[in-house]
């Protein structure tokens, strides 16, 4: 299973990021108009990247089968944007879009999903 990072700042910017990934620039673009950077390695989700998210954004990506993959998502704190999660980072298992619904509901704060 692979692990990411989910990175929201205080206002409505956010990304998820593959753990160890260093320059998504190089990946290859996935082009489904929902969200401003999705990048791929190995035909697979390797970054993310919007200065917003609405519900019809998430509900374009579910059909999407890439996005139904299981991984581990940290979160981590605004201010540490980096490339491996913080230490004590909160955590959950889920699919892209269980890690898309958590951003938004956390920056429309609504109720989080559980964490281990």
């Amino acid at each position: 299973m692979r692990d990411f990072i989910i990175w929201i700042d205080s206002v409505n910017e956010w990304e998820i990021r593959e753990v160890g990934l260093k320059d998504y620039t190089t990946l290859k673009p996935l082009n489904i108009d929902a969200f401003a950077n999705i990048r791929v390695s190995n035909n697979k989700i390797a970054y993310l990247h919007d200065l917003d998210i609405k519900v019809k954004d998430i509900d374009t990506v579910s059909k999407e089968p890439l996005f139904n993959e299981e991984c581990n998502f940290y979160i981590n704190n605004p201010n540490f944007l980096k490339e491996y999660p913080q230490k004590n980072a909160k955590k959950f298992q889920g699919t892209f879009i269980d890690a898309l619904n958590y951003i938004y509901n956390t920056l429309n704060n609504k109720v989080k999903l559980n964490f281990s």
